[in-house]
């Protein structure tokens, strides 16, 4: 099982169906969930606040505190 950062992030917008698009509004580019979401970027811990922000504060719980590959 993959439990990269981008993929944690990328399944918690899923569940909450939110396109790419919808999670950057107002935080980041679409671009820059892209890359996050396939592993070509790190997210810094404030734009992690932000995205659990709209995806839930479990989502700093994932990362953080549970099993998660950091690679890129």
């Amino acid at each position: 099982m993959n439990n990269s950062v981008g993929i944690i992030i990328k399944n918690k917008r899923l569940a909450k169906g939110l396109s790419q698009s919808d999670l950057a509004y107002g935080i980041c580019s679409k671009e820059h969930i892209y890359r996050i979401e396939n592993s070509k970027r790190l997210p810094s811990a404030y734009l992690l606040n932000l995205l659990a922000i709209k995806l839930g504060k479990d989502l700093i719980i994932d990362i953080y505190f549970k099993p998660c590959n950091w690679d890129i």
